[in-house]
């Protein structure tokens, strides 16, 4: 499970993979909303056909004012077991 936190209620969050394998590219996994708690959580079953294979994820926010440049999240490195 991926979860993204203090947003803004109502405004956008975006997840997406970085890269796979030390592969750069942009892949978005979820556009959505905050909730009322300033969160959005991405849960998901992967095959066992991919295990070994590390990817990064990153979390972009909506600036509060719902105007501007997406805000960032520091990336985190998955390995799936």
């Amino acid at each position: 499970m991926v979860d993204l936190r203090a947003g803004t209620p109502g405004t956008l969050g975006l997840i997406v993979v970085i890269d796979i394998g030390g592969v750069p590219m942009f892949e978005p996994l979820l556009l959505t909303t905050f909730d009322t708690n300033g969160e959005i959580q991405l849960s998901a079953d992967v095959d066992s056909s991919v295990s070994g294979i590390d990817f990064t994820i990153m979390g972009y926010a909506q600036a509060r004012a719902g105007r501007g440049p997406l805000l960032d999240a520091i990336p985190f490195q998955v390995t799936i077991q």
